[in-house]
């Protein structure tokens, strides 16, 4: 088991900040085909997570990405990097609904983004261009 330290603490806000901006970059690439009005990029502070607290990092600005179209919309506002069984979550908001989605990478590189779902006997399912159409499309 690895021992965390500032140090590493450090180094895991600074990757979830890049896998986030890899998950905006390929949405960015899905919506060349996705007909969508346009895209907004921001930052907000991070949650001051209890790992950050204990070994005193502080809070960085994370990025956030929103797709608007039409009268709809889909926010993706990141909420926690350390959650059990997960490598970050983020919350996604469309007009109808809060979804919620996670990384299931186990710090191999690059991420595996899951969508999470009502259904217990499938609770997770790959985020994927086809479920950015789906979201799209809620509350039509």
């Amino acid at each position: 088991m690895v021992q965390m330290n500032t140090e590493l603490v450090k180094q895991q806000v600074e990757d979830w900040i890049v896998r986030l901006n890899q998950l905006y970059d390929k949405i960015d690439r899905w919506l060349v085909t996705i007909p969508h009005d346009r895209t907004r990029r921001e930052t907000l502070k991070q949650s001051l997570e209890p790992r950050m607290r204990e070994f005193h990092v502080p809070a960085r600005d994370v990025p956030t990405y929103t797709i608007f179209k039409g009268n709809r919309r889909i926010s993706f506002v990141p909420s926690a990097l350390w959650v059990p069984g997960t490598n970050g979550r983020i919350n996604l908001t469309t007009i109808a609904k809060q979804h919620i989605l996670v990384d299931r990478s186990h710090g191999e590189n690059g991420s595996n983004w899951q969508l999470v779902t009502d259904n217990f006997t499938r609770p997770l399912i790959p985020f994927n261009k086809a479920q950015l159409l789906k979201l799209l499309s809620e509350g039509e």
